[in-house]
């Protein structure tokens, strides 16, 4: 059965269950990730609070996906284009933190960050020649700290 078919059934029967009835496309790119998008009016709750409830309806379709298929494709699910709107806050925040840290010549400590999170930080953060990016501390409370490159 392929992939894509089997992660719509799946995403379609859980969404139903949910009390959802979003469009749902799935694309896959060069290597292996299969990107859903759903999309409709009244999903937020499907986002949960700071996309918590999202996470989890990724991590339970990639679930049924292993058990399953016994592979090891990884789905990336997006509600109504939330993931990207939310990546370009956390740029945002990335941004003035680095401003910081060049204005006051010191470390600055970012705000708690999932997973994901603090993952789009380090890669945002590489593409800058003065300042690095180290994630401290344990989770639930595991944060960035940015500091001038010495």
């Amino acid at each position: 059965m392929e992939i894509e078919s089997v992660i719509k059934n799946h995403l379609e029967a859980l969404l139903k269950f949910l009390g959802a009835d979003p469009r749902v496309s799935v694309t896959k790119d060069e290597q292996d990730i299969y990107y859903v998008d759903l999309e409709g009016e009244h999903l937020n709750y499907l986002i949960g609070f700071r996309g918590e409830s999202l996470e989890a309806l990724q991590s339970l379709l990639n679930l049924m996906l292993y058990k399953e298929l016994r592979s090891t494709a990884r789905a990336v699910v997006d509600i109504n284009s939330y993931r990207k709107g939310h990546k370009e806050k956390i740029e945002d925040i990335a941004r003035s933190y680095i401003d910081r840290v060049r204005l006051s010549k010191q470390h600055a400590e970012m705000p708690v960050m999932s997973a994901s999170e603090r993952r789009y930080v380090h890669v945002f953060v590489a593409d800058y020649d003065d300042v690095v990016a180290e994630s401290v501390g344990e989770e639930p409370a595991r944060r960035i700290v940015l500091k001038l490159k010495v």
